[in-house]
């Protein structure tokens, strides 16, 4: 059995469930950009993925494998790792990656209905904006 220093955890079951709870330590790590973001991870240590959901985590494992960090699958469920003397924790944690599975707490909501209904304002004046300027050309259907 390998000590706890020994390895990075890397959990790869989503951005809600880990906010929700995760093994202390761990870090979010999703497939998306997963060569920039395996960067931010410790480089001489092996990777524990953390899954449940065992084809991802294959495919996570095959595309590390292939940038040369060596491995291991684990699905064991959160409580069997608590049971293993391993603490949880709640919140974002170590994010390596961005996670894209959706909107977490209701600050964040906030602002991303803000950003949305700026640009769906600014999407509906285009034409508007367009028009005032001589520079612009529209290009219609033909």
């Amino acid at each position: 059995a390998m000590d706890r220093d020994e390895l990075v955890i890397a959990d790869v079951r989503g951005g809600v469930a880990y906010r929700r709870a995760h093994v202390r330590g761990s870090w979010f790590l999703g497939r998306a950009n997963l060569k920039s973001d395996l960067q931010r991870l410790p480089e001489d240590k092996p990777v524990v993925l953390l899954s449940d959901e065992i084809g991802f985590a294959r495919l996570l494992d095959r595309d590390l494998s292939q940038l040369g960090r060596q491995t291991h699958i684990v699905t064991t469920p959160l409580q069997g790792w608590e049971q293993a003397g391993f603490d949880l924790e709640q919140g974002a944690g170590q994010m390596a990656s961005e996670p894209h599975d959706a909107i977490y707490d209701l600050e964040e909501r906030e602002i991303h209905v803000r950003d949305a209904h700026d640009y769906l304002k600014w999407r509906v004046n285009l034409f508007e904006i367009l028009a005032g300027d001589p520079g612009a050309t529209y290009v219609g259907n033909a």
